[in-house]
């Protein structure tokens, strides 16, 4: 799966029971495959094309949803859109028709 980097980092603060605060930085992000569970997004976020989207990177990223809306939307796009392609393909394959679900194109 392809990873992107950010031209603009995103920047967060790590803090809790487990140790020193701290600040951290993302400046790529990667994506994994599709799992099954994920496909679970398209009735969850169903009519709802951004959220989708948002909550797709989140999964597949392993950022957080908060994380990933700090990303730049010039970075964020060329993400999400490759998202909903794997999301796409992926329902796809078990015959889940496109219009359960909004993509980015």
């Amino acid at each position: 799966m392809p990873t992107f980097r950010l031209s603009e980092p995103v920047e967060y603060v790590l803090s809790g029971a487990h140790g020193p605060t701290r600040r951290e930085t993302i400046t790529s992000v990667e994506l994994r495959p599709v799992r099954a569970n994920d496909l679970r997004l398209l009735e969850q976020f169903r009519g709802q094309p951004a959220s989708l989207a948002l909550h797709a990177t989140a999964a597949l990223t392993g950022l957080t949803v908060a994380q990933v809306k700090k990303i730049s939307i010039d970075d964020y796009a060329p993400i999400a859109v490759e998202v909903m392609k794997a999301m796409t393909s992926a329902s796809g394959r078990i015959g889940i028709r496109p219009e359960f679900f909004a993509s980015l194109e």
